[in-house]
C-alpha cells in the first residue's frame, strides 16, 4: 500500500513572514523620527547637566563641585551632581529661616 503524498504548503510561512515584516516596520516607525533627528549638544560654559537649566559661575561651579567630593567621601560611594542638588534643596526646606542669598 502506497502512502499518500503529503502536500507541503509555503503559504502559511509566508503569511507569518510579512505579518513580522509589518510589526517591524510599525516598531522602528516610531523610533524612525527620534533617529534621524541630530543631538543637540550643550556646549554653554558654565551648564551643569540638561536637567539644569541655568548658569553657573566658574567660581560656584567649583564650590559645587567640592560640596560634591566631600559627601562623596563622607557617604562612601560617587554621588551625582543632581543627588546633592537634591541634598541642597531638602536642606534649604528645613533651614529656610536661616537662608541667605
Amino acid at each position: 500500500m502506497a502512502k499518500p503524498k503529503i502536500k507541503r504548503s509555503m503559504e502559511p510561512v509566508e503569511q507569518a513572514q510579512h505579518v513580522t515584516e509589518k510589526t517591524t516596520q510599525d516598531k522602528f516607525k516610531l523610533t524612525e523620527e527620534l533617529a534621524a533627528k541630530p543631538m543637540k549638544a550643550y556646549t554653554q560654559p558654565g551648564r551643569l547637566s540638561p536637567q539644569i537649566s541655568c548658569t553657573v559661575a566658574p567660581e560656584d561651579k567649583e564650590k559645587l563641585s567640592n560640596l560634591t567630593l566631600f559627601l562623596s567621601n563622607k557617604m562612601g560611594r560617587t554621588l551625582n551632581t543632581s543627588t546633592v542638588i537634591r541634598a541642597l534643596i531638602a536642606l534649604g526646606e528645613k533651614k529656610k529661616d536661616e537662608l541667605e542669598i
